[in-house]
């Protein structure tokens, strides 16, 4: 059985590491002003990739921290995956001409399909949907609106359009540290041929035993966990490894 992936998160706001409460931009908590020495920090401890968020990019509708995510990227050896506000053929060449190998869309999954469909054609080893799911459907617009379409359908309807790679996020969870949807991720892995990363409520080294117990999924972000001091990236790289 595979080991899924370890992937802490970095969530960017003036260029600061933060983080939010279930998307909630009024409920910021600021953790630190040098992400880049985060990322290290990260890496250092055995990240294997690094998650950014660009939440003024996502405010937004554009990328604002490209030039900061790139230079983090310039700087590791291991590769970062980045979204936020990325909604357009322009954005998601100048990530890649970055040096940025992971892209993430989300909200545009939902609301433009032709456009998502010509990235993953254009660009099927870099595109990453991001999906915030509630109850099986996807929210949009950071997490405000129902998009009354479930999971299942978007990943049905990508599939045949190059999707190979999506990160689930269930925003019920996300930032609660009340632990992750266990039961919606290997119902995920287990019906579709998709690679499948668990994102939002981990909060416990038990927590991520759980997780590396779903056969076959590819990688588990974890965020205000580490920045609160419940776990540190080193013990989630020996649990892994163990597992």
């Amino acid at each position: 059985m595979s080991k899924p992936l370890l992937i802490p998160a970095i969530d960017l706001y003036a260029g600061q590491c933060v983080r939010l409460v279930k998307g909630d931009y009024t409920q910021m908590t600021t953790y630190t002003n040098d992400p880049l020495d985060t990322a290290l920090m990260m890496q250092d401890e055995g990240a294997d990739i690094i998650h950014i968020v660009d939440l003024e990019g996502a405010k937004l509708g554009m990328p604002v921290h490209a030039d900061l995510i790139g230079n983090i990227q310039k700087r590791l050896s291991i590769p970062v995956e980045t979204g936020g506000g990325i909604r357009s053929l322009d954005s998601v060449e100048t990530l890649i001409d970055a040096g940025i190998q992971r892209i993430i869309l989300g909200t545009i999954s939902v609301t433009d399909v032709d456009l998502t469909s010509q990235l993953l054609r254009m660009f099927p080893i870099h595109i990453i949907l991001g999906l915030d799911v509630l109850d099986r459907n996807i929210a949009i617009k950071g997490w405000v609106e129902d998009s009354g379409v479930t999971i299942d359908n978007i990943i049905a309807s990508y599939l045949p359009k190059g999707l190979s790679e999506i990160i689930v996020t269930d925003i019920a969870q996300d930032g609660m540290l009340k632990g992750p949807n266990v039961q919606l991720l290997q119902g995920l892995v287990s019906a579709n041929d998709v690679k499948v990363i668990a994102s939002g409520g981990v909060s416990s080294y038990g927590d991520i035993e759980d997780l590396c117990k779903i056969d076959h999924l590819n990688g588990i972000i974890v965020g205000k966990a580490i920045y609160e001091g419940h776990l540190s990236v080193k013990q989630l790289r020996r649990i892994i490894d163990a597992s």
